[in-house]
């Protein structure tokens, strides 16, 4: 693949793609359990039943899909490349299935916990349709590493301008309806909307380069040998399931948590909001300070660490006022936003590590893994917090037992910090750096 610079426009519209998909997947990441519990009236551990299971079906869809993906049928030339079709012909697709999440339940009252289960399917099926190929565009549009984490950075502040957004706007958009439920049913259509417009955007703005010589599509023997020879990418892999789950786990619960020490649930909402935005702040300082340091996995167990000695303070000190909370919280935003940066970074670089190691080039197959490993985490997070919570006694709307507290502050602030220490022991390992990087690029042009 020939070097490209990309233009500052091209790489900040590569962004948008994650601020369509976080209006759609961190606002359901965020609220999906208590709207099945508060908006449906579901009991906590079927509801945490009704998140996990889906995950379940990502198993198969994630892979599935990077395998696919990189066997498109659409024509490897430019201008329409391998990977930009999927977006605009899947782009409507996950706007109107993330509306249909939450128009399911009132379209089919007699059967609540049915349909929204099989909408959470559909959504998850789009939602992998188009993610997919997404993310393969930041390997094909550009093969150095500095460029990439421009792309990364472009991306993780969409994605928390989509968090944030979500955070400030789900509920109280949803509580303009005559029920929780309708109020939700409005959330779902016009952020579906939304979604579908941003990412038809990045199919416009975004451009394919293709190595010289394609040669044929890899066939399934050669991609497992590509996985099988590509430590860097298991690496990586591992570390961000660990960090991902416990993370869910720890914004979920934020959110009852925020409302039991406040006592107002709206308060939540500006919890995340002021979380989310100072990831955001920071971003930047962390893809330029990785730029800076020639490596993306430096980066991490730096600000992996600073994040885990945050919440480990959290969970000791406790913070139960809205004043103490937002500080804190703030810390954590501006250390935590740096894992997902590097993250995405560091996963087109492991492309070029498994092509060195097993003479086999596939983008889109470690794509669809990391896509499962993040959607699994999450999925798994969410629902064994939703186990947890129901045998702490936790019952929407009610005031907390001060046992169930302390339950709820655990999972908020000690477990997150846990992860971001396992997180920080393994990606210790990986075993690229900007400069090895660019010999094996080099060493593969040749």
């Amino acid at each position: 693949m020939r070097p490209r610079t990309l233009s500052r426009g091209r790489i900040a519209a590569y962004g948008l793609g994650d601020l369509g998909f976080n209006l759609a997947f961190t606002g359901l990441n965020l609220y999906l359990l208590f709207y099945y519990t508060t908006a449906l009236g579901i009991a906590p551990g079927v509801a945490g039943l009704m998140v996990l299971g889906p995950v379940l079906w990502d198993a198969v869809t994630d892979p599935v899909m990077g395998w696919l993906a990189s066997r498109s049928p659409f024509r490897r030339r430019r201008p329409t490349g391998r990977y930009r079709p999927y977006l605009l012909f899947g782009a409507p697709v996950v706007g109107a299935s993330f509306a249909l999440m939450f128009a399911a339940p009132l379209l089919f009252p007699g059967a609540v916990i049915a349909s929204s289960v099989i909408a959470h399917l559909v959504f998850r099926t789009a939602y992998t349709l188009v993610n997919i190929p997404y993310s393969t565009l930041s390997a094909v549009m550009t093969n150095d590493a500095g460029q990439r984490s421009g792309l990364a950075t472009s991306r993780m502040v969409g994605a928390i301008l989509g968090g944030v957004t979500a955070a400030v706007l789900v509920l109280p958009v949803a509580q303009t309806g005559e029920t929780l439920a309708q109020g939700f049913g409005t959330v779902g259509l016009v952020f579906g909307a939304l979604a579908t417009v941003l990412l038809l955007i990045v199919f416009t703005t975004s451009r394919e380069v293709e190595p010289p010589e394609s040669g044929p599509r890899p066939t399934t023997r050669e991609s497992v040998s590509f996985l099988r020879h590509n430590s860097a990418f298991w690496i990586l892999f591992a570390a961000i399931f660990i960090y991902a789950g416990t993370s869910a786990v720890g914004s979920n619960s934020l959110v009852i948590y925020a409302g039991a020490v406040t006592g107002a649930t709206e308060s939540a909402g500006v919890v995340l909001f002021v979380t989310l935005l100072s990831a955001a702040v920071s971003v930047p300082f962390w893809g330029w300070l990785s730029v800076r340091w020639g490596s993306k996995s430096r980066v991490w167990v730096v600000a992996g660490t600073l994040t885990a000695l945050i919440g480990l303070a959290q969970a000791w000190w406790r913070p139960d006022s809205m004043i103490e909370l937002l500080c804190s919280q703030i810390a954590i935003g501006l250390t935590a936003g740096a894992v997902p940066v590097m993250f995405w970074a560091m996963v087109p670089d492991t492309v070029e590590w498994g092509e060195w190691r097993s003479g086999v080039r596939d983008e889109s197959v470690g794509f669809g893994l990391v896509q499962f490993a993040l959607k699994s985490a999450t999925g798994v997070g969410i629902g064994s917090l939703g186990w947890m919570l129901g045998r702490a006694g936790y019952e929407a709307g009610n005031t907390l037992a001060p046992q169930t507290l302390d339950i709820v502050s655990g999972l908020t602030f000690a477990l997150p910090a846990f992860g971001a220490l396992a997180s920080v022991a393994i990606i210790a390992r990986y075993p690229l750096t900007a400069r090895r990087h660019s010999e094996i690029v080099a060493g593969l042009d040749a």
